[in-house]
């Protein structure tokens, strides 16, 4: 079948094969974290088998296999690119469209501290240091640790440069980055860069417009949500400089952001590609004016204006258009596949790309008939139709049929059939009336292979029949059968057994075979890997049964014996081992001599003989006493007596005694032997010999820690040594542990509490009686200030678990166990960093009321000083005191530490609530009570006007404030007429100051020289006193 128009499976009558179809295409681009596992699926169906292989950056990742899926267990970043699947069945193959993998990481900054100087007036680039990151971060600059926000004096630019305009000695200082990456959260922070302000010329000289950042040829998708081009100059006067835009010449007013330093558009359409050009000016100055340009290029998605259908059935010698047409911006190009292989019209001249992307193929051949892939790519991305070509008019043949073939049970077999046709047949296999494999059946054991054979894997006795490989198309069918016979396998049920037996006896070796009664089988024996010949020896026989007799044994049997079947059905051997027991040989080099250390005892040596390949279970010795043998002098018969040791320190015993009883001295002592060692332990002893007979005791020195000894006492005469006293035992002192538990875990379990897991050391390295663990906690850079939980053994589980609570939320540690006996602490486990679980934030720090007017105020606050994770943003609430049926909420970003209340009633107590949130929720409440203030109204003039410290460009005026208005002056203005003076001239603004209601004077600067000025001096709501200079 094929797929029909409407996307479902398309059966053709003639025959039953699916070509293969795509049920899903992948997403063109997706994002993962560096460090996550990645699974692309290859989502296609057809008729079996299918194949899949996977292909990246154009080059071949896996082989044809039926594994559809390719899976990374951990990403980096050096796995991102483009990926794509191609199936394939015995139709034809296909190819996926690609897939962009983008693997989500961040890096440290590179640069460290740098510096950098400006002239005054000029404009200070500061360009962010260098990340590794994707995608490439927010930033965010900061100065003195406050955010920089722009202004009319700074830009902040789309690739995160700070830029500040006409520069002042105040902007020197430093400033830093913050970088966030907003796939996997994390952030970092830049050293400083130090900007020097030069002071060059005079303060109020006028700069000419220049740009700096000049618009940047754009390109982007229709359907994205907007598109911004930029263009920042710089000036001076600063206040007089204007930037305007043009698209192909024609003025620009919507979408000016940012003082007219960004043209943003909406929901980019093609109709918005063009030439925009930003023109700086200095108003009321003849310095020129710059421009500078850029196109914006919007791409438009390819899609099909045209389509082949899903299956085309076309005659040998013919020729046949494969339509395939497509539209987009910029126009796609058009590429064809046949089977997944890039089709080459130079290497096959009867393909012809048709203007406008269609495929012809003349004097169609059988190997035409296939999948046909049309691609139609352009920078926004790629789309692909296909087509199953069928090339008629050639019955199927099968050109290598199957053949009678035999298997052996449980052993693999393939039957081949090879077919030829147009279009090419489909294959089914059957036994009997029994359809074991075709396209669309698949019986386990059976499998279709690509080439149209049948593989069973394994085989089964009763697989044993008639198989008939059926090849059909549209044109006939054709058949071939086989016959397949499958043998039981032939194994030894009875395997030889290890024999022993006694010299001169008869041994027999079975060799007991079940097999396929239609199968001969043959005994082969070997022994040490040689062919026994049975007729060689009248001693050995072969049974029918495969039997070994061996009769008369002797040494000249003893070995290993191996019994071999062979047999078409199968092969087969086992081993068994004969050893011939024999009487044991007499011992030989027999020698007595006389005891040197026991009284009337006589020492026999003797070399031992052949055992007669069998364990000796005794030796018989016999005495006669011919005359009496006169003895010397004899050492101590008794040991000392009262031996007591007792541990001095954990490398060191004290041993003492009391001498033999003089009745068993046996002669004068001369000195004891102190005999020690390791108790229970196959070791060697050491001795102490004390030549001194009345010393009576002993530190041993120079010990193992903690350690069990074993101690004896020996009293030596002119004769010699005597016994040694009964063992006593005695440990050393404790030590210390000298390793730390191993198989150290810890994990936070909260954001307080850390757990730790561990497994005892082995008691050999405890050096004593382990008396505890204890888990350590530390801030990195704080390794003074530890906190520590002690915790008791536990001797009846492997592993032991501990907590640590109370500890700092969201906060890196590095985390240890320590073992301790009484002596003292073990050393710690490797230090292992963690960090605490993210929680709710506490308070913000320092809420606080300004600009406090009627219906509105500022409400302003710090982050936080316990974080405790990550900020996503702030919640503020206000009410009306103790009326909660009047509370208004919003919700801010992270970075926002201010807000304007409006809408509120004057004169009236309002409750105002700040807290920050984190991906646990929002924290705990800031809240406090102020009371709006009164409607303003019209402030009174300045009075008391005067002028002074007048310069070619620059004057100073001194006031006198007028009548507030109830609320503070938000901003003076100075405005004055220049040249001709007369009541109907323009009044123009020439300075104003924000944000001082206290100033007492103003410096006006940027004046003319040599020009006749009328000033007049207002506050924000327009009360002026005039002068004239």
């Amino acid at each position: 079948m094929f797929m029909s128009s409407c996307g479902e499976p398309f059966k053709n009558p003639a025959f039953n094969d699916v070509p293969p179809y795509f049920k899903m295409e992948p997403v063109a681009t997706q994002v993962h974290l560096e460090g996550n596992r990645l699974v692309l699926t290859c989502m296609a169906e057809g008729s079996w088998p299918l194949e899949f292989k996977w292909l990246y950056n154009g080059t071949e990742l896996t082989r044809f296999s039926l594994e559809y899926r390719y899976v990374i267990p951990s990403l980096d970043r050096s796995h991102a690119g483009f990926y794509r699947c191609i199936v394939r069945n015995r139709v034809g193959a296909l190819m996926q469209r690609s897939t962009h993998v983008q693997v989500a990481y961040m890096e440290g900054f590179v640069d460290g501290e740098r510096s950098q100087v400006v002239s005054q007036g000029e404009a200070a680039l500061i360009f962010p240091p260098q990340i590794h990151s994707f995608p490439r971060p927010g930033i965010t600059w900061f100065r003195d640790g406050r955010k920089i926000p722009p202004s009319s004096r700074i830009a902040l630019t789309l690739d995160n440069t700070l830029v500040i305009l006409s520069a002042v000695a105040p902007d020197a200082g430093r400033y830093y980055a913050q970088a966030v990456n907003d796939k996997n959260g994390e952030n970092k922070t830049s050293q400083p860069i130090v900007l020097t302000v030069e002071n060059v010329g005079g303060p109020a000289d006028p700069i000419a417009p220049t740009i700096i950042i000049p618009p940047k040829n754009t390109s982007v998708m229709v359907g994205t949500f907007e598109v911004t081009l930029e263009c920042v100059a710089n000036a001076r006067p600063l206040i007089k400089l204007g930037i305007t835009w043009r698209k192909n010449g024609v003025l620009v007013n919507r979408g000016l952001r940012d003082y007219g330093r960004r043209l943003t558009i909406s929901g980019p359409l093609v109709s918005d590609s063009g030439y925009y050009e930003c023109e700086a000016s200095l108003r009321s100055s003849s310095a020129p004016s710059v421009t500078a340009g850029a196109y914006l290029h919007v791409l438009e998605h390819p899609q099909f204006v045209k389509e082949p259908d899903r299956h085309i059935t076309a005659e040998m010698e013919k020729v046949v258009d494969i339509p395939c047409q497509a539209r987009g911006v910029p126009q796609p190009d058009m590429v064809w596949y046949k089977d997944a292989v890039p089709i080459s019209p130079v290497k096959t001249p009867r393909y012809k790309v048709l203007v406008g992307g269609s495929l012809q193929i003349n004097g169609l051949l059988p190997d035409d008939t296939g999948m046909f892939q049309c691609f139609a790519r352009n920078l926004a991305g790629e789309i692909q139709t296909n087509t199953y070509l069928a090339v008629t008019s050639i019955a199927p043949n099968i050109t290598a049929g199957p053949s009678d073939s035999a298997v052996i049970d449980g052993m693999s077999i393939i039957l081949h059939c090879e077919t030829s046709g147009a279009p090419r047949p489909a294959i089914t296999w059957q036994k009997a009336d029994r359809v074991l494999a075709s396209g669309s059946v698949q019986l386990p054991r059976f499998t279709l292979l690509e080439s149209g054979s049948l593989l069973i894997r394994p085989s089964h006795l009763s697989d044993a029949g008639t198989y008939t490989c059926m090849a059909s198309n549209s044109r006939g069918i054709d058949e071939a059968s086989a016959d397949l016979v499958v043998w039981a396998r032939t194994r030894i049920t009875n395997p030889p057994q290890d024999q022993s037996v006694i010299k001169g006896t008869k041994a027999a070796m079975t060799c007991g075979v079940t097999h396929d009664p239609s199968v001969a089988v043959k005994h082969v024996w070997e022994k040490g890997g040689s062919v026994i010949d049975v007729k060689s020896s009248p001693r050995l026989r072969l049974d029918g049964n495969g039997s070994l007799h061996i009769t008369q044994t002797w040494s000249g049997d003893i070995g290993t014996y191996t019994c071999k079947v062979t047999s078409v059905g199968g092969n087969d051997s086992r081993n068994a081992h004969l050893r011939v027991r024999q009487l044991p040989h007499a011992p030989e080099n027999l020698i007595a001599t006389l005891s040197s250390s026991e009284r009337r005892t006589i020492n026999l040596t003797w070399a031992q003989a052949f055992d007669g390949n069998s364990p000796l279970i005794r030796y018989i010795l016999e005495v006669s006493e011919n005359s009496e043998v006169s003895l010397p002098e004899e050492p101590p018969s008794a040991p000392p007596q009262t031996v007591i040791a007792s541990g001095r320190t954990n490398q060191s015993i004290m041993i003492q005694w009391q001498p033999p009883p003089e009745s068993h001295q046996n002669g004068p002592l001369q000195g004891y032997i102190i005999r020690y060692c390791l108790s229970g332990l196959p070791v060697d002893c050491q001795m102490k010999n004390i030549t001194n007979p009345d010393q009576t005791n002993l530190l041993l020195e120079d010990l193992i820690i903690w350690t069990n000894y074993e101690i004896e006492v020996a009293a030596y005469n002119g004769a010699g040594q005597g016994v040694y006293s009964p063992k006593v035992t005695e440990w050393t002192l404790q030590g210390v542990p000298t390793v730390p538990p191993g198989n150290v875990q810890a994990e936070a379990v909260n954001s307080t509490t850390v757990r730790f897991t561990w497994s005892a050391p082995s008691p050999q390295f405890i050096n004593g009686i382990n008396q505890g663990y204890k888990l350590l906690a530390w801030e990195p850079g704080h390794e003074e200030d530890v906190t520590l939980v002690t915790v008791r053994p536990n001797f009846q589980d492997s592993v032991h678990v501990g907590y640590i609570i109370g500890l700092k939320k969201f906060t890196e540690y590095f985390t240890c166990v320590l073992c301790f006996t009484t002596p003292g602490d073990g050393p710690r486990s490797t230090p292992q960093r963690i960090r605490t679980h993210e929680d709710t934030p506490g308070p913000v720090g320092h809420l606080s009321f300004t600009e406090i007017l009627d219906t509105s105020l500022k409400v302003s606050w710090k982050d936080p000083p316990e974080k405790n994770g990550i900020l996503t943003g702030y919640r503020i609430s206000w009410e009306e005191f103790n009326r909660t049926n009047t509370r208004v909420t919003h919700y801010l970003p992270n970075l926002t530490q201010e807000y304007r209340v409006t809408g509120l009633t004057a004169l009236t107590t309002y409750t105002i609530q700040v807290a920050g949130m984190t991906s646990k929720g929002q924290g705990q409440l800031s809240s406090s009570t102020i009371s709006s203030g009164v409607p303003p109204e019209m402030p009174g003039p300045p009075t008391n006007i005067a002028i002074s410290n007048i310069s070619p460009r620059s004057v100073t005026l001194q006031f006198k404030p007028g009548y507030d208005g109830k609320t503070s002056i938000s901003r003076w203005l100075v405005e004055a007429q220049v040249g001709v003076i007369g009541e109907n001239e323009e009044w123009v603004t020439a300075h104003q100051l924000a944000n001082e209601p206290d100033a007492r004077s103003l410096e006006v600067q940027g004046l003319n020289p040599y020009t006749y000025y009328r000033s007049t001096h207002c506050d924000m709501m327009g009360y002026d006193h005039k002068e004239s200079l």
